[in-house]
């Protein structure tokens, strides 16, 4: 589906410009007892509160009972580049329920119960980022599990984890970017998991990872045992492709990032060959402002790292500083 042009950038195949889904999404199931639920989104544009397609996917004693999806009326504007990945049109949407429709059946499905999502940062901040937006009260509270980084542990002999790789090598046949399909093939991914340890619990355990939680109060992100200590510089993977636009390159996060926790992020940065910094210096080249705190540079306010790399830069300003946001569509998302 994707290629990587000799810059580095991705680009999206000819098939996916002219991709359309044919059927709509025939709606969300009930809320059932179950092991797990599998969730995907799918949004209209680079912000995570863009929602325009939600699936899910019920597993009970090894089977997936239950499956479904609704596309979401965002009601923002749509990214061509997100269409022709997903093939959700503005016109598709019109008619649909909006995230806040759907919040209470999303909640119903997902309170109480183990939630797995296939790069589960990008999926959960999508829920907590329109949650923000609709300043909806209440919510599920559940354990989460993520199967992209279970299966960077488990199988790291892939060349890629994102779902479009490791659920074809299971031998899975899926829509991909369909939210019911994704999260169908998340679902049978992480059953794979589980034969392999008996359980999800047991086989993050056997990876070194310890499980998310989230409540409509706090969020703990699915994690490395011992990632509560303190976050250091991380040296970017040699062997990532060098072709890849931040390969060779140093960056520096400040403020707070909401669409991923920041061990999240350097991990990611990392994997494309870039180092991770915790400092900044005059060898810097990128740093990330956070989109909680973006607008309030429009006073002049700086956090302190900004002022370090302002003053590292003189007599010229930083042209590389950039809001979290839109610097990550240099990092492809892993689904």
């Amino acid at each position: 589906m994707r290629l990587v042009g000799s810059t580095g950038q991705v680009v999206v195949g000819l098939f996916d410009f002219v991709r359309r889904r044919g059927a709509k999404p025939e709606g969300l199931p009930g809320a059932a007892l179950c092991d797990f639920v599998a969730i995907d989104f799918e949004t209209a544009n680079e912000t995570r509160g863009s929602a325009c397609a939600v699936g899910v996917a019920l597993v009970r004693e090894g089977e997936v009972i239950a499956q479904g999806a609704t596309l979401i009326n965002p009601e923002m504007d749509f990214n061509p580049y997100c269409s022709a990945v997903n093939g959700i049109e503005p016109s598709d949407v019109r008619s649909a329920p909006t995230m806040l429709d759907i919040w209470p059946a999303l909640t119903a499905l997902l309170d109480g119960k183990t939630v797995v999502a296939h790069n589960a940062s990008f999926d959960i901040s999508v829920l907590r980022n329109s949650a923000a937006r609709y300043e909806v009260t209440g919510g599920p509270a559940f354990d989460l599990f993520c199967t992209y980084r279970m299966a960077r542990a488990a199988w790291p002999d892939l060349p890629s984890h994102s779902l479009g790789y490791v659920a074809p090598s299971l031998g899975i046949s899926f829509d991909h970017h369909e939210a019911g399909s994704d999260a169908y093939a998340c679902a049978l991914v992480a059953l794979a998991l589980s034969r392999e340890h008996a359980g999800l619990t047991a086989a993050a355990a056997a990876l070194g990872m310890l499980p998310g939680r989230m409540t409509p109060e706090s969020y703990q992100p699915f994690r490395l045992e011992g990632s509560g200590a303190k976050l250091t510089s991380l040296a970017g993977d040699v062997n990532a492709d060098p072709d890849h636009p931040l390969y060779g390159r140093s960056i520096c996060f400040t403020g707070t990032l909401l669409s991923m926790v920041r061990r999240d992020a350097a991990d990611r940065v990392a994997e494309v060959g870039c180092d991770f910094k915790t400092n900044v210096s005059k060898k810097l080249n990128y740093l990330v402002i956070g989109d909680g705190d973006f607008v309030q540079f429009a006073d002049g306010w700086r956090t302190g790292k900004l002022e370090r790399r302002w003053n590292c830069a003189k007599p010229e300003p930083p042209s590389r500083s950039s809001r979290s946001r839109t610097s990550w569509r240099c990092c492809s998302r892993e689904d």
